[in-house]
């Protein structure tokens, strides 16, 4: 991703699919993002409306950070703008199309050919982000909470402030894959929860 972007690659598609896999929401959550609803300060983002409802999504501090940081256009409600035009960002499947056709391309440098790089959707990046909440030890509870399934029996709608479990858990996730999209390693890192 980081040569794409030096080549020219679209920077809102680049800074969309970080955003995907950083958070683990859904393409169009990310794409239709108002800058309203991000909450980079609580770690979250306050859905009015999401394909189970109104919704707070907890959201790692790498991934509040990136979002904060997007830079705004004049008079535009969205994180993720059209590079023409008022709406937001929509060509995200070619963008990374092109990202995986790129990283299966052979390199000179390299002795092998690379991996092969197929079937990958804007959906796999969703995936892939739970997958990481999985291998790091969190429970399937804890990684639908992430994701904003509805568990039955919750009474997160009546929350006004994320789960400090969850923006824990969010932190641990987001800086685990921000660590390996910017190659370098994980270091630790203390989360304090706020009090009750």
């Amino acid at each position: 991703m980081r040569e794409a972007e030096a080549e020219g690659e679209n920077k809102t598609g680049l800074a969309a699919i970080r955003a995907l896999m950083l958070t683990g929401c859904r393409r169009n959550e990310v794409l239709a993002l108002p800058r309203a609803w991000l909450d980079a300060r609580a770690r979250c983002i306050r859905f009015e409306d999401t394909k189970s409802g109104a919704q707070l999504r907890p959201i790692g501090a790498e991934a509040a950070k990136h979002l904060a940081e997007r830079p705004q256009r004049d008079k535009c409600p969205w994180l993720f703008p059209a590079d023409r035009g008022e709406g937001h960002f929509i060509g995200l499947p070619r963008v990374l199309d092109r990202l995986c056709q790129r990283a299966s391309a052979k390199r000179p440098d390299e002795v092998e050919d690379p991996p092969k790089i197929e079937d990958v959707t804007l959906h796999t990046l969703r995936h892939s982000f739970a997958a990481v909440a999985a291998e790091l030890g969190f429970s399937e509870l804890t990684i639908a909470g992430l994701l904003g399934h509805t568990v039955p029996g919750v009474t997160a709608r009546y929350a006004h402030v994320p789960d400090s479990a969850l923006v824990a858990a969010a932190d641990r996730v987001s800086a685990r894959i921000a660590a390996a999209l910017d190659g370098r390693e994980e270091t630790g890192q203390v989360v304090e929860f706020r009090r009750a």
